[in-house]
């Protein structure tokens, strides 16, 4: 059975660095569906190269996404400058940088799910949009903001 969770008005709190209290089974979940991320705003010299490498390590395989890194191989990946351009199916969209960068992910995902059959958008810490997580909601992803996805895959023991 699937755990459920929505992103209505009273569960996301005022503060941003305040977390939202997401059930531990839909966090399990979630990363029990996911095999292969997309990383959106990777870059090897910022955080998101360390987020990436540890998802990495807990057995997921990991597509860095980022049109300035286009062609280039990191993560033993090349990295596409779209989540579109990616060949093959991609489960989880996670992504890194701010509120805007969140409603960008989002509706790429939105137009990107059918050809990649991607079901979740991870909006990392710092990405917090709550429209963004709505709108990707309505469209039938499933979406967790401001939690580290490596974290929670260590703390639940996924993989």
């Amino acid at each position: 059975m699937t755990t459920e969770f929505r992103h209505t008005d009273d569960v996301i709190p005022a503060d941003p660095n305040d977390k939202i209290a997401y059930p531990d089974d839909y966090l399990r979940d979630v990363l029990k569906s996911v095999f292969k991320v997309a990383t959106l705003g990777y870059h090897p010299d910022l955080e998101s190269a360390h987020y990436t490498e540890r998802l990495k390590a807990k057995g997921f395989h990991v597509v860095p996404v980022n049109p300035k890194l286009a062609g280039e191989m990191h993560v033993d990946e090349v990295v596409p400058a779209r989540i579109s351009d990616i060949p093959s199916k991609v489960d989880m969209l996670q992504v890194f940088g701010g509120p805007e960068d969140a409603m960008y992910a989002a509706e790429g995902a939105i137009e990107a799910k059918d050809k990649t059959g991607l079901k979740v958008l991870w909006l990392e810490p710092g990405t917090w949009n709550p429209e963004a997580a709505r709108k990707a909601e309505a469209a039938g992803l499933r979406v967790v903001m401001g939690l580290d996805a490596a974290e929670q895959a260590e703390r639940l023991g996924v993989r």
